[in-house]
């Protein structure tokens, strides 16, 4: 067991961060690894939730420039949003570390190893993981319940990592899923890992989308599952409603948002450089209450277990 000194609650609030950071890091170094860690999200939590934009964006600054910031980024996960090779964080190869979770060899670098387990099974990886479940379960949902093979579109498909869980595709219940993204690379992906699926691959802009100039229609089902967690919610709202367009009577789309009861926002946005449009329940519901009453069915608006992601469904009126 640890005998260094902890970190007092509210120390980067309260004290100067960089003394924080020197404790974190210390207690890191001498084996107490993911105590530290927790203290570290608790205390990033605490003061991104205090602190005026400016003192957060000053205590960002602060804590990439201590050294713990390298200790952290020997994990990959944490190291490959920051870096953002395709230009953004939290990419699909990213993901993967989460969906497709993979655990280091602690023989190579302990302490990373410790790490990369803490970032890959905490919050925000939990929340991924049942996004994903959420995603694969509505797939099979809809095939179970139609009359003929079903028809989906998924927006910001990513890597479709939900395709590792639908139980449909052995079934023939699924006519076509489109895989729908603005990165050529998650789309080669796709026609890589699923080649034997009935994938469409296509690469186009959430603006093209927003502006019907795909002409995708006639979906028993339409999900987007991260595009919105950059967009304003007037931005959202438009999506949602070309999104829905794309529906056939009794059609389902459904929509999920990362919720502000994310604790580990504070570090993600710290040492991952990945910031997200954190959205209340009712904020999510929101999204889909400009579409037209008369067209709509029902919705509704779930949580999951731990209140980190909000799940919007909403159908479409026979």
């Amino acid at each position: 067991m640890h005998t260094l000194a902890e970190p007092a609650p509210g120390a980067l609030v309260n004290d100067s961060p960089a003394v924080a950071f020197d404790a974190l890091l210390e207690m890191a170094r001498s084996g107490a690894v993911v105590e530290a860690l927790g203290h570290l999200v608790g205390a990033l939590a605490e003061a991104r939730a205090r602190y005026s934009p400016e003192a957060w964006f000053r205590t960002i600054a602060q804590a990439r420039a201590h050294p713990l910031r390298e200790l952290l980024h020997r994990d990959p996960f944490t190291l490959r949003c920051y870096a953002k090779p395709r230009g953004y964080a939290a990419d699909a190869t990213a993901l993967d570390y989460v969906l497709r979770a993979r655990e280091l060899t602690a023989r190579q670098d302990e302490a990373a190893s410790i790490i990369h387990h803490f970032t890959t099974h905490g919050q925000t990886a939990r929340a991924l993981c049942f996004r994903r479940d959420c995603l694969a379960d509505e797939i099979d949902a809809a095939a179970s319940h139609a009359e003929k093979p079903v028809r989906v579109f998924a927006a910001g498909c990513g890597h479709l990592r939900e395709c590792d869980r639908v139980r449909s595709f052995g079934t023939g219940r699924i006519g076509k899923l489109v895989g729908f993204d603005m990165d050529a690379e998650n789309l080669d992906g796709l026609r890589r890992d699923y080649p034997q699926l009935p994938i469409v691959a296509h690469q186009g802009s959430v603006r093209q989308l927003i502006e019907g100039k795909h002409l995708f229609g006639d979906m028993d089902l339409v999900y987007c599952s991260g595009l919105m967690e950059s967009m304003s919610q007037s931005g959202a709202s438009a999506l949602a409603r070309a999104l829905f367009a794309m529906l056939r009577p009794g059609g389902t789309l459904l929509v999920t948002c990362f919720s502000t009861g994310l604790a580990e926002a504070g570090y993600l946005e710290a040492y991952m450089d990945w910031r997200m449009v954190y959205r209340t329940q009712s904020e999510a519901l929101a999204l889909v209450k400009e579409l037209d009453a008369d067209a709509v069915s029902s919705w509704t608006c779930s949580v999951s277990p731990e209140s980190t992601l909000a799940v919007v469904r909403v159908t479409r009126r026979f």
